[in-house]
């Protein structure tokens, strides 16, 4: 999981903690004993960071292994092996941001992208956890590159992409020295997009 500090228009914050959405599919496979290919379907599918009462007594279907049966469990069952994960992640997300010292200049609240914050209560639990707004990062500027249910998937990269594209030169990438993040994920970015960037 990356997290990124912007302030004033700059990235003044970067780090990288080690344990995101991989974690949250291994614990629904270990939690569920199913393998790790539908561990990740039914987080896709299924999964909420927050406990939700199946008004319509809806089952998740957990394929068995090694030969044994599918099993099928409530969604709430599921919450209680997920939640914690996510709640996990966000606790250790928060505490970075305030040993950054820039907590308290969040006014604008916190911006969850990647593939977690498709998940269905990602965004409420993180307002619990942080203590201040969050949403949903959806990229604005770019309509129809990707359908709106995924787009938080690609938000930081076509986010990073931009501001790449807006700033060319710009080497202002903040005043505390932590640039290894950054040099990172543009590499990456770099390799994705090619000559596009």
């Amino acid at each position: 999981t990356d997290l990124a500090v912007f302030f004033e228009g700059s990235i003044r914050h970067s780090a990288v903690i080690p344990i995101g959405g991989k974690n949250i599919t291994s614990d629904i496979a270990i939690g569920l004993r199913t393998p790790l290919d539908q561990a990740e379907e039914i987080k896709r599918k299924h999964s909420s960071a927050l406990s939700v009462r199946s008004e319509d007594g809806h089952l998740v279907e957990v394929p068995g292994v090694g030969g044994r049966p599918a099993r099928k469990l409530s969604r709430e069952q599921l919450t209680a092996i997920v939640g914690p994960r996510m709640e996990e992640i966000l606790v250790f997300a928060n505490r970075e941001l305030k040993r950054s010292g820039f907590d308290d200049l969040m006014r604008a609240g916190v911006v969850l992208t990647g593939g977690g914050a498709l998940m269905p209560g990602a965004a409420e639990l993180a307002e619990q956890v942080f203590g201040m707004p969050a949403k949903i990062g959806v990229p604005d500027s770019l309509g129809g590159l990707v359908p709106a249910d995924t787009a938080p998937m690609f938000a930081t990269g076509i986010g990073l992409m931009l501001y790449g594209i807006e700033n060319p030169g710009k080497k202002d990438w903040g005043n505390d020295g932590d640039h290894q993040g950054i040099g990172r994920i543009f590499g990456r970015m770099k390799r994705w997009f090619g000559d596009l960037a």
